[in-house]
């Protein structure tokens, strides 16, 4: 049999609000990772609508990444990988109007 572990009131506390940020079950605390995938092809014309839908979601959006080819010629097609936060309905919400948009895919993946 183990020896149970002591810890004093402010420790304790301390674990509370870590068991309350992150459910810990086990071990180990995790963070999630919502990352989206955007490709807009026609960049020239599909980028606004494509901003009007992030401007939406703003407050979902900790990190932004645009990539295109860009050496003798800037290209018509771009990537765009965001890191988002909020809960599982909105983030399958900016995917779906996303998706809705002709010449736009997105797919999120979480880690």
């Amino acid at each position: 049999m183990s020896n149970p572990v002591i810890i004093d009131q402010e420790q304790y506390i301390i674990l509370f609000l870590l068991y309350k940020k992150y459910k810990i079950k086990g071990e180990k605390i995790m963070e999630k990772y919502n990352i989206m995938a955007v490709v807009i092809n026609h960049r020239s014309n599909n980028a606004p609508k494509v901003q009007e839908v992030f401007t939406k979601y703003g407050c979902n959006i900790k990190m932004r990444v645009g990539l295109h080819e860009a050496e003798n010629v800037c290209s018509e097609e771009g990537l765009i990988l965001l890191q988002l936060a909020g809960s599982k309905e909105e983030i399958s919400e900016l995917e779906k109007q996303l998706n809705d948009m002709e010449g736009v895919r997105a797919k999120t993946l979480v880690i």
